[in-house]
């Protein structure tokens, strides 16, 4: 089992480094490629969303997906 849960852990950390690379890269090269604004624009907050969702997955492995998307959907709106 816990070859398993840190298997799952190693793959949720390179999709968060993926993602962090992906949304860094977009903002470099994005208008470099040609690509829309609105990519651009927004494309960098949907990247960020998807890390805070590898980033609370990779924390909480054996949370259940939709638990995950719901804390996911609240850590924007709190407040400190």
């Amino acid at each position: 089992m816990q070859r398993k849960l840190t298997r799952g852990r190693l793959f949720l950390s390179l999709a968060l480094l993926l993602t962090i690379a992906s949304g860094l890269a977009l903002r470099r090269y994005g208008y470099a490629m040609h690509l829309p604004f609105m990519v651009v624009k927004y494309g960098g907050s949907l990247l960020w969303g998807a890390m805070v969702y590898w980033l609370l997955a990779t924390i909480f492995a054996r949370a259940r997906r939709f638990r995950i998307t719901m804390v996911g959907l609240i850590v924007p709106y709190a407040k400190a």
